[in-house]
């Protein structure tokens, strides 16, 4: 049996070998969270108190996730970071805050702290590189934009004690650039690499 790639006739064992050779990289678009910000919200979900029902996200993982790629072929890494460079160069730096702990989910499953300020700026970013990047992987849901801080891991019922910290502000920031970022994945969970930054409104050739 034969295959046929741009052109050139290949055989199954010739493409098994292509493939084979190609790496599979886990890949999203994070927006980083300043490390005084991340500080801030790791004392509010300490006082909370209940560790044993949610898998906190680690300080040093905590960001805002703009795009998740998903298994991309190494292949395509240039062509990707082309596209969010584009992205990027039309974006105007804008002002986020942080402000506020609650959950998603019917019963709840993901503890996040919530974007006051610069929450349009955040969806329009969001739609634009979903636009730029759809034939990676395009989203099938309105974009929320929020930090994911915990994983809840009961499905006992209750209510979270998360009334004092519904209007915490957790801190302000200038946002001026978005990551491309690598997820390893590991039995004691996810680590992030920066594989490239990409600053807003930068003329890069």
């Amino acid at each position: 049996m034969r295959y046929r790639f741009s052109e050139v006739t290949w055989r199954k064992g010739d493409a098994y070998k292509l493939f084979s050779r190609s790496k599979f990289m886990r890949l999203f678009i994070s927006l980083e969270v300043p490390e005084d910000i991340r500080k801030n919200i790791i004392i509010a979900k300490d006082k909370l108190g209940i560790n044993g029902k949610i898998k906190w996200v680690p300080i040093g993982n905590i960001h805002i996730t703009i795009k998740f790629l998903g298994g991309v072929q190494d292949g395509l890494l240039e062509d990707i970071k082309a596209k969010i460079r584009n992205a990027a160069k039309d974006t105007v730096p804008f002002d986020v805050s942080v402000r506020g702990i609650g959950t998603f989910g019917r019963p709840p499953r993901v503890v996040w702290a919530g974007i006051d300020r610069g929450k349009i700026q955040l969806i329009d970013l969001m739609k634009k590189m979903d636009a730029s990047l759809s034939c990676i992987r395009q989203e099938d849901f309105k974009p929320s934009p929020h930090i994911t801080i915990g994983r809840i891991r009961s499905s006992e019922p209750g209510s979270m004690p998360l009334q004092p910290f519904e209007k915490e502000m957790f801190g302000e920031f200038v946002a001026d650039s978005v990551h491309l970022m690598e997820s390893t994945l590991s039995k004691d969970g996810p680590s992030y690499s920066c594989m490239e930054t990409f600053r807003f409104g930068a003329n890069e050739s």
